[in-house]
């Protein structure tokens, strides 16, 4: 379920992992604020797709307002990345 199906700032989705118990997780949503574009700033709970901590969030000062410049886990270890414009990443 989306907070504004037009322009989410949350989506949380449940997984049907049994018949007793369902897996959710939450996704928080910011917009660039040049294209308009969705990016997360946090996930709360199991992301099995990207494999991520349960309580990951994330900070966006790079030059690409859409790749991210660091995220910090639940135990708040900050990962910072750099991107390389060159090689197209």
């Amino acid at each position: 379920s989306y907070t504004n199906p037009a322009r989410p700032t949350q989506a949380v989705v449940t997984r049907t992992v049994s018949a007793t118990f369902n897996q959710v997780t939450t996704y928080n949503l910011a917009r660039d604020t040049v294209s308009g574009k969705p990016k997360p700033t946090s996930i709360q709970g199991s992301c099995p797709t990207c494999g991520l901590s349960p309580a990951t969030s994330f900070a966006y000062t790079g030059t690409n307002p859409l790749l991210p410049s660091s995220m910090t886990d639940a135990k708040g270890t900050r990962t910072d990345s750099t991107y390389d414009a060159t090689a197209g990443c």
